[in-house]
C-alpha cells in the first residue's frame, strides 16, 4: 500500500494522486527534471537575464511560472515562490490550492 505523506490515507501501488486530499503520491524515488547543458542553447538564451556592458537601470520582470492549457489555449500565471499547490479546492478538509484544477 502507498501511504499519502500529506493526509495519511492508503491506496493500492500504482496510485497517482490521493482521492482524500488530492497530493501527488510519490514513487518512491525523488522527482526533479534534468536541466538543459547551456553548450546546448543559442548563445543569446543561454543568460536570458544577463545585461550589456554599461547598461544601467534595467531591471528583471519578476519571475512567473505560466501553465498553458493544451487544449483551450488558456494561460495561467502564478507568482514564482518555493512552493505552488495545484489541485481541487477542499474547505472541508482545508486545502486550499494556488491553482484551482475543479
Amino acid at each position: 500500500m502507498i501511504t499519502c505523506p500529506s493526509c495519511g490515507r492508503q491506496h493500492r501501488p500504482g496510485t497517482l494522486f490521493c482521492s482524500e486530499c488530492g497530493v501527488y503520491l510519490p514513487t518512491g524515488g525523488p522527482l526533479r527534471t534534468e536541466p538543459l547543458p547551456e553548450e546546448e542553447l543559442p548563445a543569446s538564451r543561454a543568460n536570458p537575464w544577463a545585461t550589456g556592458e554599461g547598461e544601467v537601470g534595467v531591471e528583471a520582470p519578476p519571475k512567473t511560472l505560466r501553465i498553458i492549457m493544451l487544449d483551450s489555449g488558456r494561460q495561467v500565471q502564478l507568482p514564482a515562490a518555493p512552493e505552488l499547490y495545484l489541485g481541487r479546492l477542499d474547505a472541508a478538509h482545508g486545502i486550499f490550492p494556488d491553482l484551482d484544477l475543479t
